[in-house]
């Protein structure tokens, strides 16, 4: 029986020295051809995990160097290419995006969570899964789940009128989870006609798993999914990888039973002409349809199909609660902007119990529209993408090397003063509707992504987050805690750590 002493050198001491000893010293920074790249020098502490919120370490970078493209060093002082400029982000991400792939450590650990997914996967597979899914994507199809967004907003609303009891004017409320709780129930409607009950029961069994899973994305975290032995020597890793792998299990076997119920859908209405053909199918209903249909060799197979699924549930609940609690919180701090917001909302939305129309939430020129873009701009859920180059290439002059981890950052392009002005940092949603607003998306504006590994749910997203605050905002005031703080911290998205709380007051 080895002893402790043994293990930890076997298992854990002599893997990170290799580690390190490989990317460090046989690998030296004088070496390498990034060298000729604007940029810092290597950290003196390879350990260090840069404690900024995400990209204002770049920004601060490209304001000294004077240049939108620098080098970087990561953990264990891995190099790595920061690209800000709009032909660098168009390179990388658009015209030679087949040369930067979604093989980092990020993505490979999404991958180990949730398979291979339309969010994880490169090439060919990714052409294959993005024409199989964008018929479920259309507008003309998106447009009709407005209606569920709607109705969602409204049972929060309810929800939330039921803690205002007698002599009850303010309630304080974290707003990070409040919202998670419509989000996720609309997806489960949009996406497979289920209901997950979130905002009427929170204690419901996938509620639970899913706030479990979301709870391990942590930076804190890279060491232990790095070093996969960390989890069998120290107990707290352990008690983690259990409690993670059961909220795996748990997922993945209700994403198998929904595909399998899906089609057995699709059968009995191929076999029952007297169904109705107007109904609005779910997501999950459609992209099935579109394998069944699709060539032998296009289909995905029944771990595409589970990867999907639980893209779906994560990525599209996770990306839109936290987009619209910043938004809300951003209300807050600006009550002039919330207030110029209800005044346009009244004029379509008379009563508190009028539903916003479907052409206000599609509309790309009214101040609610412009609110949204202007939360993304700063406070965009994933405000990072990372790539890896898998051959030599240039990048606006500089030479990267196979091999080199490149990133770009929606966060860091939505502070860059020479896009934005001198009011960068300040929350002006009237940006937004002047006029060519919309000219300069290309680079600065990247909260979805860009090229054809952009978001594929980016309008429903939208569309979406806009029902939501539009409903909420009519119905109640938002203003800050006093006292409370937080910080935006990187997940599975960037959210607010440990919560956001607002003070909420009915709209009389």
């Amino acid at each position: 029986m080895p002893t402790i002493a043994t293990t930890l050198t076997l298992g854990l001491v002599l893997p990170t020295a290799s580690y390190i000893i490989y990317n460090w010293y046989i690998y030296p920074f004088f070496l390498t051809p990034l060298l000729k790249i604007p940029g810092p020098n290597p950290n003196l502490n390879p350990f260090e995990i840069d404690s900024n919120e995400t990209g204002m370490t770049e920004l601060a970078q490209i304001k000294e160097y004077k240049s939108n493209i620098i080098r970087g060093f990561g953990f264990f002082n891995k190099p790595f290419v920061f690209v800000a400029s709009p032909t660098g982000i168009k390179r990388v991400l658009g015209t030679h995006a087949h040369n930067y792939t979604r093989k980092t450590l990020g993505y490979n650990l999404l991958r180990s969570f949730f398979g291979p997914s339309l969010l994880v996967s490169n090439g060919d597979d990714h052409k294959r899964q993005r024409a199989i899914a964008n018929p479920a994507f259309t507008l003309k199809n998106l447009v009709k789940y407005i209606p569920t967004f709607i109705s969602s907003a409204r049972e929060t609303q309810q929800s939330w009128n039921i803690l205002f009891t007698s002599g009850t004017s303010v309630v304080v409320l974290d707003i990070a989870e409040e919202i998670s709780k419509p989000t996720l129930d609309i997806i489960g409607r949009c996406a497979f006609d289920y209901e997950f009950n979130s905002v009427s029961n929170n204690t419901s069994d996938f509620y639970l798993w899913i706030t479990t899973l979301n709870k391990q994305f942590d930076p804190k975290h890279i060491l232990e999914d790095m070093i996969p032995i960390t989890k069998y020597i120290i107990p707290s890793v352990w008690q983690r990888h259990v409690k993670l792998n059961k909220a795996k299990e748990d997922i993945r076997r209700f994403a198998i039973e929904m595909i399998e119920r899906k089609k057995d859908e699709i059968l009995s209405r191929a076999n029952d002409l007297s169904q109705d053909v107007n109904k609005v199918h779910d997501l999950m209903t459609l992209l099935l349809e579109a394998n069944i249909n699709a060539e032998a060799k296009r289909t995905l197979d029944q771990d595409e199909l589970v990867a999907q699924t639980l893209l779906f549930v994560t990525a599209g609940h996770e990306t839109t609660s936290t987009a619209t609690t910043f938004a809300l919180d951003f209300l807050a701090k600006h009550q002039s902007v919330q207030n110029k917001l209800r005044q346009e909302l009244i004029k379509d939305m008379p009563q508190q119990d009028d539903d916003p129309p479907v052409q206000y939430i599609t509309s790309s020129s009214t101040y609610l529209d412009a609110i949204c873009k202007e939360t993304l701009r700063l406070s965009p859920p994933f405000p990072q993408t990372p790539r890896l180059s898998e051959t030599d290439d240039w990048i606006d002059g500089y030479f990267i090397p196979k091999g080199t981890r490149i990133i770009t950052s929606a966060a860091t392009n939505g502070r860059l003063e020479e896009f934005w002005g001198e009011d960068v940092l300040e929350f002006k949603p009237e940006r937004w509707l002047q006029p060519n607003a919309d000219s300069t998306t290309i680079g600065p504006f990247i909260p979805f992504s860009y090229g054809i590994q952009n978001c594929i749910g980016q309008k429903f997203a939208e569309w979406e987050m806009k029902t939501l605050v539009a409903i909420l905002v009519r119905s109640f005031e938002f203003s800050p805690v006093e006292g409370h703080t937080f910080r935006k911290a990187l997940g599975a998205v960037q959210k607010p750590v440990p919560n956001l709380m607002l003070n909420v007051k009915r709209v009389e």
